[in-house]
């Protein structure tokens, strides 16, 4: 399931989105006891919990053996674990004492496999992709590419180890929503050189532009 967290830490205000994975249906029922406490399960497909990332992973983990989290589209602005908008410079500075337990981050729309490998901050995490269900047309659109069996621990390991994953399957991050720097109402898109001249202000209102997914993985490489 994908799930959203909004949380305040270091003054900030904090909204990511993240991927949690468990095993089998009693495990399931024990992490939707916990995380309830912190949200409306039932509001919306992507459910969002008051609740501090770090905490989210700890629940997870404690809900059952096998239990993982994959950070989703780290570095979509607004919602991703990376995003400078929202997120942090680091998944260790995010995830706190145990981080060590997240072993793979999700790429998102805008961006793919080779801009996470300029950032050696990501060296230890294999890369996945995945699609969203909102729209029939959306299925299938990114994916990640395995050679195990069909199991739930076997599918883990190779996220894990490596051992099994095969590469991802990836839309042009050219394509994405948040590839570029912009300002979605004057309808700007700027490199990230151009982006900087600007000192990320909009050249047609002035309003703080959003700084897109290429920017930010250069400003973390």
């Amino acid at each position: 399931v994908e799930v959203s967290t909004a949380f305040h830490r270091d003054g900030r205000a904090r909204r990511m989105h993240h991927l949690l994975y468990v095993p089998d249906l009693e495990t399931a029922a024990t992490l939707n006891r916990r995380l309830g406490r912190s949200g409306n399960l039932t509001e919306d497909g992507r459910p969002t919990l008051a609740m501090d990332a770090s905490d989210l992973l700890e629940t997870t983990l404690e809900s059952g053996d096998g239990a993982y989290l994959v950070p989703a589209h780290v570095w979509t602005p607004w919602v991703g674990v990376l995003s400078a908008t929202a997120g942090f410079d680091s998944i260790e500075a995010c995830y706190g004492d145990l981080a060590d337990h997240i072993f793979a981050v999700e790429t998102g729309l805008s961006a793919d496999p080779p801009m996470n490998w300029r950032v050696s901050l990501l060296d230890r995490f294999r890369s996945v992709s995945y699609s969203d269900a909102h729209a029939p047309s959306r299925l299938g659109r990114e994916a990640t590419e395995l050679a195990t069996e069909l199991d739930y621990f076997a599918i883990r390991h190779a996220l894990q180890t490596g051992d099994g994953l095969k590469g991802t399957v990836e839309l042009f991050p050219e394509e994405g929503r948040y590839h570029l720097s912009g300002h979605k109402r004057c309808g700007v898109r700027l490199e990230p050189a151009e982006a900087r001249q600007a000192h990320l202000r909009c050249p047609v209102c002035g309003k703080r532009l959003t700084m897109g997914v290429l920017q930010r993985v250069e400003d973390l490489a």
